[in-house]
C-alpha cells in the first residue's frame, strides 16, 4: 500500500512541531500580547477604586463616633418687635458626627408671675454639622435671663 500525503497550496510540507490531529489547535497560536491602553485604564481604576475602599474603611475605624448633641446661638441684639411680637433668632448646630430627624426644640421664657410662654418647634432633618436657623415670637419681650432651649426629643436614621 501507498501512502499519500495531502498538501494545500502554500501551506508546504508538514511542520515537526505542528498540531497533530485532535490537538487543541488555540494552544499552539496563543500568543501573549503586551496590554493595550484600554486594559491599562481599567487597571488604574480598578486598583484606584479599591484604595478608595480601603481608605474609607480605615477612616470609618479611625473616626471616632460623637452622639447627637447640640448648640445653641441667639441672635440677641436682632430681637426686635414686630406686629406686637418680639422675634428671637435662633441656630441650632448639629455637632455629632451622625445626622438626625425630626429634632422637637423646646424655647421657654420665664415671664413675670404664670406668664411663661413655651414655643416648640421641629427641625425635620439636621446632617452632621448642619445648622438650622428659626424665628420664635414671644408676647414679651426675650432677654437673657429669662429664656431656656432644649431639644426635647430626636432620632436617628
Amino acid at each position: 500500500m501507498s501512502e499519500i500525503t495531502i498538501l494545500r497550496r502554500g501551506s508546504g510540507p508538514p511542520q515537526a512541531n505542528a498540531p497533530k490531529a485532535g490537538e487543541n489547535e488555540a494552544s499552539a497560536t496563543d500568543q501573549q500580547l503586551p496590554p493595550t491602553l484600554v486594559v491599562w485604564i481599567v487597571r488604574i481604576i480598578a486598583v484606584g477604586l479599591l484604595a478608595g475602599i480601603v481608605g474609607y474603611l480605615i477612616h470609618l475605624v479611625i473616626t471616632d463616633t460623637v452622639p447627637a448633641q447640640f448648640a445653641f446661638d441667639v441672635d440677641w441684639p436682632a430681637v426686635e418687635n414686630r406686629r406686637g411680637n418680639y422675634v428671637l433668632p435662633v441656630e441650632v448646630v448639629n455637632d455629632s458626627t451622625s445626622a438626625v430627624n425630626e429634632v422637637v426644640i423646646e424655647v421657654t421664657l420665664d415671664g413675670p408671675g404664670d406668664r411663661d410662654e413655651t414655643v416648640e418647634y421641629t427641625i425635620a432633618l439636621m446632617g452632621e454639622g448642619e445648622a438650622a436657623d428659626a424665628e420664635v415670637l414671644f408676647e414679651q419681650r426675650p432677654t437673657r435671663d429669662n429664656v431656656t432651649l432644649r431639644v426635647l426629643s430626636y432620632q436617628s436614621p
